[in-house]
């Protein structure tokens, strides 16, 4: 009876492969949330005239035959009064910036295009070194 959780060759290889292929490294974004304080500050102004209007009257005097008239005098009272209200609120936003972790300089990125050309090449070297042994390997997996 065959076992159940026997893999041949080429399902380990694929095994391999399929787990290099979902691994991957970190993201180069990174989500930070900064505090950002607003102020909002709010002045009222309001002005106000507190004026008084009024007119003496007309007084007669007499004393013997002799009469005094004092005619009507305007007389007033102004005032300025000025109220101001100001109101000052703090709030406090939280809002997310993306910063970028881990950014490459140019000549990072030159050495690993440059890495990548090496590996292969390497493995092709290897690949046309060992071409005979390889193919007897492959041969006795498919037979």
């Amino acid at each position: 009876m065959r076992k159940f959780f026997t893999f041949s060759l080429k399902s380990k290889i694929a095994i391999v492969l399929i787990l290099l292929f979902f691994t991957s490294c970190k993201p180069t974004e990174r989500i930070v949330e900064v505090e950002k304080e607003v102020v909002k500050t709010e002045y009222k102004n309001q002005v106000f005239r507190d004026s008084i209007y009024f007119a003496d009257t007309v007084q007669i005097d007499r004393q013997g035959d002799t009469i005094w008239i004092t005619k009507t005098q305007y007389r007033y009272k102004d005032k300025l009064r000025v109220d101001t209200l100001f109101q000052s609120d703090t709030i406090i936003k939280t809002e997310q910036v993306i910063k970028e972790v881990n950014k490459l300089t140019g000549w990072q990125q030159l050495r690993l295009k440059l890495f990548r050309w090496l590996l292969i090449g390497f493995i092709g070297l290897l690949a046309y070194t060992f071409r005979k042994p390889i193919i007897k390997l492959i041969k006795r997996v498919i037979s």
